[in-house]
């Protein structure tokens, strides 16, 4: 792992090109950017696009095994990184200033533009990927949007990981997709070991962590009872008239491989 991640993750802050300290308050897991680094290793993409940057924390996961593997090019999509749109809220920066610091300034082509505008100039554009990261904006037709521009410019043997995928919102979109021909679960070959300072947590620790945030209790009671289910990772259900089994996701991420072209009819509609 790059120092200046490690160092973000262990303390739970980093600092702009100010020097202004800022929160690590968005960002994956390192269990999930682990996750993504696998499969990276396995698919050996050449290019590949991210729907949402804010502090870069996947962006430097991913560009990490990208330079190992000698990979082209990683876009990046994130209306918010520079300036205040809608919401009020901006990240300062902070995504581009980490991946500077990390020296991965040639990995990267940023979009400052909102994914419903670029993805189609993409497309567009000829666009191919072999990996995406959908992590923008989570409601349920924003996600579906998002993966239906990318399902056009994703190779055969590519993966689109969901992020937040035990979300109702992003369940029910993996639900709708996993109908696909073209798409099946993606699961990679090596275990993911937690051997992080964020799976630990001693006597000293959990105090510590409870003077900085008192809701440190209910987190953990979550995080330890998503570790405990996790072998089964997955639950089926049947809809109301036990026409196609759902899964409900207990991990917070979810990966999905094309292994042909989509080649459904303008009729085609499954149950989900």
């Amino acid at each position: 792992m790059h120092p200046h991640l490690k160092k973000i993750l262990e303390t739970g802050q980093m600092t702009d090109s100010k020097g202004q300290i800022h929160k690590l308050s968005s960002g994956i897991s390192i269990e999930e950017g682990l996750f993504i680094q696998e499969i990276i290793k396995e698919i050996k993409p050449k290019n590949s696009l991210e729907v949402g940057f804010a502090q870069g924390i996947s962006t430097m996961f991913i560009c990490e095994i990208f330079q190992e593997i000698n990979a082209y090019k990683h876009i990046t999509i994130d209306p918010f990184q520079l300036e205040t749109i809608d919401s009020g809220h901006n990240w300062s920066g902070l995504g581009l200033y980490n991946i500077q610091q990390c020296g991965y300034n040639e990995i990267i082509d940023f979009k400052n533009e909102l994914s419903e505008i670029i993805l189609p100039k993409l497309l567009e554009q000829g666009l191919k990927i072999d990996f995406a990261l959908i992590d923008g904006n989570h409601t349920f037709d924003q996600a579906l949007l998002d993966f239906f521009y990318i399902n056009r410019m994703l190779n055969i043997g590519g993966v689109v990981v969901f992020d937040d995928a035990s979300m109702k919102s992003i369940n029910k979109v993996i639900n709708y997709i996993r109908n696909y021909p073209s798409y099946v679960p993606f699961q990679i070959k090596k275990q993911i070991i937690r051997t992080n300072n964020q799976y630990k947590y001693s006597l000293s620790n959990i105090q510590y962590k409870l003077i900085k945030n008192p809701k440190i209790i209910s987190n953990l009671i979550i995080r330890y009872s998503k570790r405990i289910l996790s072998p089964i990772n997955d639950f089926y259900t049947k809809n109301f008239l036990g026409l196609k089994k759902n899964i409900i996701i207990l991990n917070n991420y979810y990966a999905l491989q094309k292994i042909s072209d989509d080649r459904r009819s303008w009729s085609w509609y499954r149950q989900f």
